[in-house]
């Protein structure tokens, strides 16, 4: 089974403080989960090998946040790092997100995806 990378963009996010606080706060079994509501991009849409309904719906996905990085001076614009929860299994992200108006994009890595 191949391994797929696939982009996603994020419509709405959490806020600078749980942002925050779900990158520093706790042990990994105690840590903040956060919401990020994404939908696959068009690209994604396209030539992906996803399951239709992951490559069409709107997703609301808790996330465990292992890092987060300045992506410019302004304080408000991250790269981001961690695990999104989806079908109660872990998938790795990693992208970039503003805190300023909580979009951003993701790019998820699939494992198993047919070729």
């Amino acid at each position: 089974m191949a391994q797929e990378k696939v982009t996603f963009d994020v419509l709405q996010g959490p806020s600078k403080g749980d942002l925050q606080t779900a990158v520093f706060h706790g042990k990994s079994e105690e840590q903040l989960r956060v919401r990020f509501k994404i939908k696959a991009t068009q690209e994604t849409t396209k030539k992906s090998h996803l399951r239709q309904d992951l490559r069409l719906a709107t997703l609301f996905l808790k996330a465990r946040l292992q890092g987060a990085v300045r992506a410019d001076g302004s304080g408000e614009n991250w790269v981001i790092n961690g695990m999104l929860y989806l079908d109660d299994v872990e998938t790795a992200f990693s992208g970039t997100y503003s805190t300023q108006r909580r979009t951003g994009f993701f790019t998820l890595t699939f494992e198993g995806v047919a070729p």
